[in-house]
């Protein structure tokens, strides 16, 4: 039925009433069954129709799920006034009727667009129906309006529970598949003719360079590479987020085929902030084939966390240990113990200092195993320069000072060394999809046994496709 002129008025009386001159609103609790806001005193019976007063009244009372009976039962007559449906939607809301109540304070804005109250809880209705944009687009209108400190507040703290919410369902997956090529001058990390014409006659493991065959000399080749690398990161809270990635890559050599090899690694990590750091743990395993065999397994944990100085610098520091385990000669095996802390600047360029420390030991209590194991300290410095939104070039250098822990009864000596290492990689972004990339990388290692100091130079070619 259409209200006469005298009803409509009494209704817009009412409105004002609920409001206020001032136009405020309070939030409240979004709980199941949620509380509805207290109709403002001041309007009686006498100025409405009988039932809608009931309605009122059975608000006010907070028996929400009696008024939203009662609100279905008088939809058929006062549907579409703004002051009946501000109340049907007062009482689907309290009565946890959410999408109901999204249709009645939809109805009370197509009439009355200013009407505060019915936005509010619309914009909660919507936050109860998951609807966060159609929620964050009127709780930012309300901030727009003159509303008391309070009520601004809790706008601002459904927006930061909408952003923490639409945070927790991100979800990344990413697919790499890189296909390379690339020269390896000395493939097998091996010596020269050159280090061992310098082994004096004295020394304790000069009789066995007689014993030793081309495999143990430095011997160069091409290679043909396959990399498949999978990446799952989903946001939990706007602090924190769990990830995955796994890779698997294929080396082939022209030549040496002893030598082909295939890697598996798998990671998984989680990141959150605490005490003004973000932390990140993470857990992996690899398993590696040489050779079509099995040839070793590794697995291991770590974790770092990363301070904030300033607003170009960063501090990390962190810690790992790793677990080798050689299929075909235990005496290879080893724990690790290592540690790690950098400084990195960041401006249009990164720049990282890094100084680690690891600690090899051999797993078996005998003389081969105790001198498979090492001490050694790492210097690098690694830099980021994106050239432009298609370039990046990523430039480091590192220094390692080597100590083994025993003297290998077959060599006699205790194994000091030293190796330095350079690298260079440049990426072309060929499209959203496409990328070229090209590689250089040389390593100097110098050694108190002349048979394990070597050069080694590198340089490689690649292209990946993104899915």
């Amino acid at each position: 039925m259409s209200l006469s002129s005298s009803t409509a008025l009494k209704f817009g009386l009412l409105i004002t009433a609920w409001f206020g001159a001032s136009g405020s609103v309070h939030a409240q609790s979004d709980r199941q069954p949620a509380k509805s806001p207290t109709v403002a005193k001041g309007t009686t019976a006498t100025t409405v129709d009988a039932k809608i007063a009931q309605l009122q009244t059975l608000i006010q009372q907070k028996q929400f799920q009696q008024a939203f009976d009662l609100s279905n039962a008088l939809m058929a007559d006062w549907g579409g006034e703004p002051g009946y449906d501000l109340l049907a939607g007062q009482a689907a809301y309290g009565a946890g009727y959410f999408q109901e109540a999204v249709f009645a304070f939809e109805r009370v804005l197509i009439v009355k667009p200013n009407v505060l109250l019915a936005r509010l809880y619309l914009a909660f209705s919507y936050f109860q129906v998951k609807n966060l944009g159609a929620a964050q687009k009127e709780l930012t209108k309300l901030l727009q309006e003159q509303l008391k400190p309070e009520d601004a507040a809790k706008v601002r703290e459904y927006l930061a529970r909408i952003t923490e919410l639409r945070a927790r369902s991100v979800v990344n997956h990413a697919v790499n598949l890189k296909l390379g090529y690339g020269y390896d001058s000395n493939a097998n990390s091996g010596t020269t003719l050159d280090n061992l014409s310098n082994i004096p006659v004295e020394s304790p493991f000069y009789p066995i360079i007689g014993s030793l065959d081309e495999s143990s000399l430095e011997q160069s080749d091409h290679t043909v590479d396959a990399a498949l690398n999978y990446v799952y990161n989903r946001k939990l809270t706007q602090k924190s987020d769990l990830s995955f990635n796994g890779s698997y890559v294929n080396t082939r050599y022209r030549e040496q085929s002893q030598l082909d090899r295939e890697i598996l690694s798998l990671t998984g990590s989680y990141k959150d902030e605490y005490w003004g750091a973000l932390f990140n743990i993470s857990g992996f395993v690899q398993p590696m084939m040489l050779d079509g065999e099995f040839y070793r397994g590794a697995y291991g944990l770590a974790m770092d966390a990363t301070w904030l100085l300033s607003d170009k610098w960063q501090w990390l520091w962190g810690l790992s240990y790793t677990s080798v385990n050689v299929n075909s000669n235990d005496d290879q095996d080893i724990h690790q113990y290592a540690y790690r802390t950098r400084f990195t600047y960041m401006g249009s360029k990164i720049h990282m200092f890094e100084l680690g420390y690891g600690d090899d030991d051999g797993k078996l209590d005998n003389p081969v195993s105790i001198s498979n194991g090492k001490d050694f300290w790492t210097l690098s410095y690694t830099l980021v320069y994106p050239v432009s939104n298609k370039w990046l070039i990523i430039a480091s250098s590192s220094y390692q000072d080597i100590e083994h822990d025993g003297i290998n009864p077959a060599i006699g000596v205790l194994r000091e060394e030293e190796s330095f290492t350079a690298l260079l990689n440049v990426d072309y972004l060929l499209s959203a999809k496409w990328k070229i990339s090209g590689s250089l990388s040389y390593t100097d290692k110098d050694s108190s046994v002349e048979i394990y100091a070597y050069d080694r130079a590198t340089a490689g070619l690649s292209v990946t496709r993104s899915f």
